[in-house]
Parts: structure tokens; C-alpha cells; sequence
């Protein structure tokens, strides 16, 4: 299934990665990214992307705040994308 996207998701969704994988390779960047993806996709989450990250007690990141100062790497861009 195809996922779309607002810049304003894949932004969000490219911190995401960047703060619970940004000191892994480009296999655990896209590995990550795929389990936002496969949340997306089920239907025991939210069906968007933005849902999935800032749903209660999901992801530490979005809890300490430490998603919004993240900036994601250009490695981390690609591995969004490729996961896309």
C-alpha cells in the first residue's frame, strides 16, 4: 500500500527516525521506518503516519520532546524514502 505523505509528515516521520535510529546503518534507518509503515497499515493503529508517531506511550521520543529538536540526516532522508 502506497502512503502518502503531507511535507509536514515526512517531516515528522524523518525525526522520528533520525532520534530512535540515528546512530544505525541504513538497514536499521529503513528498518525503523518500516514499523511505522507496517503501523499505518494495520488496522490495531492509526491509519496515518502523524497518528502512529504521536499515539500515547508509542515512540520516547515524541513523550521527551526530543522529536521536534531532531534533525535528520540526509542518510536518514534516503532511508524514509527507500522504506516508502
Amino acid at each position: 500500500m502506497v502512503i502518502k505523505l503531507t511535507s509536514e509528515e515526512l517531516d515528522l516521520f524523518e525525526r522520528l527516525v533520525q532520534c530512535e535510529a540515528g546512530s544505525e546503518d541504513m538497514v536499521g534507518k529503513i528498518l525503523v521506518a518500516n514499523v511505522i509503515i507496517n503501523r499505518v497499515n494495520s488496522s490495531k493503529f492509526s491509519n496515518t503516519v502523524t497518528g502512529v508517531i504521536t499515539s500515547p506511550k508509542q515512540f520516547s521520543p515524541v513523550g521527551s520532546g526530543a522529536i521536534y529538536s531532531a534533525v535528520p540526516t540526509q542518510e536518514t532522508k534516503e532511508a524514509v524514502q527507500r522504506a516508502l
